[in-house]
């Protein structure tokens, strides 16, 4: 999802213009987008060891904190575009 979010924002006149000559580039603090990252990735893991017979409540709340993360970081990358 970050992958398919950063081709519309790179491909875009602002986004190119902060690669090449650093001008315009984001206003969203880095950490946040790196919190929402491995706020994802940490969620996704423990989700994927969670036993599957052992508080599925727990599991599902998991991948929903998964994709909550997920979508705000789509969200606040592709706000850039």
């Amino acid at each position: 999802m970050v992958v398919l979010s950063f081709v519309p924002v790179l491909a875009s006149v602002r986004g190119s213009r902060c690669i090449t000559d650093g001008d315009e580039c984001s206003a969203v603090p880095g950490a946040l987008l790196y919190g929402c990252f491995w706020t994802a990735v940490v969620a996704g893991l423990t989700a994927l060891l969670w036993p599957r017979a052992r508080w599925t409540g727990a599991r599902v709340g998991l991948v929903v904190v998964q994709w909550t993360a997920q979508v705000v970081l789509a969200c606040l990358i592709l706000s850039y575009a």
